[in-house]
């Protein structure tokens, strides 16, 4: 009799646990869907918003931006800016996308810049802050095949055409072709007036060597292992057009 209960009382006992088992699991899903239900509303919010700075033009972007990021809770910005990443922040990002997400990290780092966690936004916004369209083009030195040195500025003067690329990528070898096969980029000539720069951000390699051998004789190709800290190179090719004074005129030019 006493082996009976004790069966019983532990078949109830795991039949609770299972029960509360069963709880658990279910408003951890239930969690987990409303989560990404304000993932999603946010993300459709952000795609709206990004949309609509766009519409009202490069010249006003920063303004629609700056009202837009002092209205959200401070308390929702890094909420904000985990979705702002996926959303704004893609491999080529416009003028409009990037005066977002900078203007939403900068509020987001305000008070909280030496936070450990933040570290990826605070890297991300520096990038942000660099070499956009109507700045100078950051300065940087770079090496030919013969390891001679050279700088960005010695191009001041002409009009250059700088691209960042591999050789051994299949969208920069798309790219090149594009360029010799037309004689033009977004629009705009690439003729015997123009400066272009290639630049591999690495060590030099023998693809790259090899490659060297391939490009028209009248491009600058060189290398650099330290450009990738001064341009936002998170993909290649990677273009800038410079206008004499060496002020970015466009960027992305190739998309």
């Amino acid at each position: 009799m006493r082996c009976g209960l004790d069966c019983y009382n532990l078949i109830c006992v795991n039949s609770m646990q299972l029960k509360s088992l069963y709880i658990l699991l279910f408003a951890m899903l239930l969690l987990s869907a409303q989560s990404q239900q304000q993932e999603d509303a946010v993300r459709d919010e952000l795609s709206r918003r990004a949309v609509q700075c766009d519409s009202v033009g490069v010249d006003s972007c920063a303004k629609y931006a700056e009202d837009w990021v002092a209205a959200l809770p401070q308390e929702e910005l890094l909420f904000y800016a985990r979705q702002a990443e996926k959303v704004l922040y893609g491999p080529y990002p416009s003028y409009c996308n990037r005066v977002m997400y900078r203007t939403l990290l900068g509020r987001l780092l305000q008070d909280a810049s030496d936070d450990v966690a933040l570290l990826r936004y605070k890297y991300q916004y520096e990038m942000l802050c660099r070499n956009n369209e109507g700045d100078c083009a950051t300065d940087f030195v770079y090496y030919d095949a013969d390891g001679k040195e050279h700088s960005l500025s010695d191009s001041r003067g002409a009009r250059t055409l700088l691209i960042f690329n591999d050789p051994e990528c299949e969208e920069c070898a798309l790219l090149r072709e594009h360029i010799v096969a037309t004689g033009e980029l977004a629009g705009c000539l690439v003729d015997s007036t123009t400066t272009v720069l290639l630049v591999y951000p690495d060590e030099p390699t023998d693809a790259w060597r090899e490659a060297v051998m391939h490009y028209p004789s009248t491009w600058i190709v060189g290398y650099s292992e330290d450009v990738s800290d001064l341009y936002d190179l998170r993909t290649l090719p990677s273009t800038y057009w410079l206008d004499k004074e060496q002020r970015i005129m466009k960027r992305d030019a190739h998309q």
